[in-house]
């Protein structure tokens, strides 16, 4: 008690300065705790809207020396697309997660992009997501479906956002309908491919993302084709298998106006026959629709359980992929969830930097304004000395002097934000620009009150403390009484 007395008393010599100190202290902790409830509360909607919607909690994908995600590469090529590198022996992946405890649920997806046209003349480059309709849509719940269902992978078909749909139907000047046709187009530099697809549903997803890159569904035959990927078997035993019953006619069963894609396993024969259809304009019935889950597929997205198991789940995959020799990795969501949500990490660093350069700020200046507090009360501890206090008594004084302005200014600061926050987010801040909202994932942040800001804070007083007070410590521990009795 006398020490905290002896402290206050010490602080109270010189209140302006004390004031300040404790000023600096109150806006860096307030700056802190609400930046990061700021960003905490974008990457948790980020993170939630992405693993509920997109990439689920955690993906598999081919090893390649670029980084590339679900909506393609990380640094793409500008000047035309680029096909991504597909996954081998998809069904031993398979075979592997289901063995891997911890893993609840996977989907298979082909990543791509096509012109999409309506019926009167709209069209849009979009990205196109190539699914087993049953599969994804369970797999993701929170896309439900505001109009149709859930369409069976024995048509072609495609699944349009609320937001494409009503963008679709506003240019068109009608209520899309069940049914509708569209026709998706996909051009290179070696083949130019048609598929015209049929409207089966419209999804609403709690995750709103930018309406430019927000991606439309297909089935996965369709999709293939427009790419030029296998539709057959691509693990080697099943290719082996196939070609034992390789009927050479079937290389002539190309679809004209048909909903079915080719059956062919190369990429020049599929758009090879696609251009021989397209101008002859001939018919060629599909027989038997390739099964889609025997062709090629860029990801396998995983739901993991909740528990220790699924927490330990990707490193057991990996070693399990390694173990059978597939050249394939299982990777977190922020991993393939493409630049924006790693845009979104990226700034929550900087942020953590900026804290970082405003703690040392605050530490130096604490530590010139308790030196000059320790100058300034010379005397009165040449007096305790004098009368027979120890160093430790000293050390704790002015430990505790800079324990109480940190300790105050945290509370001010804390308190601050904290209402600040409460108020902000009874209303949310409006998000309208596109790209903020692509960012965050809301369009409106209502950031919350974060215990993680709090934990940390509270460990960067102490931090700040120890470290503000050390050298002012040493100067008042190193005086001997003879110095302090000559200052005047």
């Amino acid at each position: 008690m006398l020490v905290l007395k002896l402290a206050i008393r010490g602080l109270g010599r010189n209140p302006r300065t004390s004031i300040a100190l404790v000023g600096i202290v109150t806006i860096g902790v307030f700056l802190f705790i609400l930046g990061d409830s700021f960003i905490a509360s974008a990457a948790s909607g980020s993170k939630a809207g992405f693993q509920n919607c997109y990439t689920g909690d955690l993906a598999i994908r081919a090893k390649f020396d670029r980084g590339f995600g679900i909506f393609g590469f990380n640094v793409p090529n500008i000047s035309e697309y680029e096909d991504i590198p597909t996954l081998k022996e998809v069904s031993a992946i398979r075979a592997i997660l289901g063995k891997t405890g911890g893993v609840a649920a996977s989907a298979a997806l082909v990543s791509g992009a096509a012109l999409l046209q309506g019926p009167k003349g709209y069209e849009v480059k979009v990205p196109v997501f190539g699914v087993k309709a049953k599969e994804y849509f369970d797999f993701f719940p929170a896309l439900h479906f505001i109009k149709g269902a859930i369409p069976s992978d024995n048509e072609a078909w495609i699944v349009l956002p609320t937001s494409r749909a009503e963008e679709i139907g506003k240019a068109e000047g009608r209520s899309l309908a069940i049914g509708d046709t569209f026709q998706l187009t996909m051009a290179t530099n070696t083949a130019f491919t048609i598929r015209m697809v049929r409207l089966a549903g419209v999804v609403d997803a709690p995750f709103h993302f930018d309406d430019a890159v927000v991606p439309i569904y297909a089935d996965a035959v369709t999709l293939r084709a427009l790419l030029g990927l296998a539709q057959g078997p691509t693990d080697p035993q099943e290719k082996a298998a196939k070609a034992a019953d390789l009927d050479l006619s079937s290389f002539f069963d190309a679809p004209g106006e048909s909903l079915a894609p080719p059956t062919k396993t190369g990429e020049e024969e599929a758009r090879g026959l696609d251009l021989v259809s397209s101008y002859l304009g001939t018919e060629v019935p599909q027989q038997v629709r390739p099964d889609p889950e025997l062709g090629a597929w860029h990801f396998v997205l995983i739901r993991l359980s909740s528990g220790p198991r699924g927490l330990s789940a990707r490193w057991a995959i990996n070693a399990a992929l390694g173990a059978a020799g597939i050249d394939a990795v299982a990777l977190d969501w922020l991993s393939v969830a493409g630049l924006n949500a790693s845009i979104l990490s990226m700034l929550s660093t900087v942020f953590m930097v900026g804290i970082c350069v405003l703690s040392a700020v605050v530490c130096l200046v604490l530590t010139n304004g308790l030196a000059f507090a320790v100058i300034e009360q010379m005397k009165e501890i040449g007096t305790m000395r004098a009368m027979g206090a120890q160093v430790g008594l000293v050390r704790r004084i002015y430990f505790s002097e800079a324990c109480i302005l940190v300790g105050s200014g945290a509370a001010l600061g804390g308190l601050a934000a904290a209402l600040v926050l409460i108020g902000i987010g009874a209303v949310g801040i409006p998000i309208g620009n596109s790209y903020l909202i692509q960012l965050f994932g809301v369009t409106r942040l209502k950031p919350s009150f974060s215990t993680s800001a709090v934990l940390l804070t509270s460990f960067g007083c102490v931090m700040v403390a120890l470290i503000s007070s050390f050298y002012p410590l040493s100067v008042a521990t190193k005086m001997t009484i003879a110095e302090t009795m000559t200052v005047e």
